[in-house]
């Protein structure tokens, strides 16, 4: 949808602060502490623990789908799936996946500001890279942080090229 000027211009903006708060100041405060207790807390933690393992299902469809776009060409599909990776993962227990769709996206990104090719033997890569670490044991997701420096370096460098 294309805005003419001149509506832009009879647009205004009304602050934040102008909107009529939902809650008192009393009851925001009693909020605020209830949500920081360390009972709400544990409870938070005992839910996500409870649900990890459909997070992590949830993770695994995105690198299906993400696997699956690879070879499309299309970078906007790319990026999507990425992006909901790297939104999820960490609180899926898979940090490193997280960080490499992060790179991912941050390179889909740069390449779609500079108007550049994206490079499909990088994303390739990238895309190689979440699926093995999402799939990975314990011990293999110490190399994750590496493997998403090195390719956030190679991404770097097509990019300059």
């Amino acid at each position: 949808m294309t805005l003419k000027p001149n509506l832009l211009a009879d647009m205004t903006i009304t602050p934040v602060s102008a909107y009529p708060q939902p809650v008192s100041g009393i009851v925001k405060t009693q909020l605020r502490h209830a949500l920081s207790s360390r009972e709400t807390l544990k409870a938070a933690e005992k839910v996500m623990q409870e649900k990890s393992g459909d997070m992590r299902e949830a993770v695994l469809s995105y690198v299906a789908k993400l696997e699956a776009a690879k070879n499309s060409g299309d970078a906007g599909l790319l990026f999507a799936q990425a992006h909901e990776i790297r939104g999820l993962a960490a609180n899926a227990g898979l940090v490193s996946a997280g960080r490499i769709a992060d790179g991912l996206c941050r390179y889909l990104d740069e390449a779609g500001r500079r108007e550049a090719t994206v490079d499909r033997a990088v994303t390739s890569l990238f895309v190689d890279a979440v699926s093995r670490a999402s799939h990975a044991t314990d011990d293999a997701t110490k190399l994750g942080d590496t493997v998403a420096r090195e390719l956030n370096a190679l991404a770097a460098r097509k990019l300059a090229g």
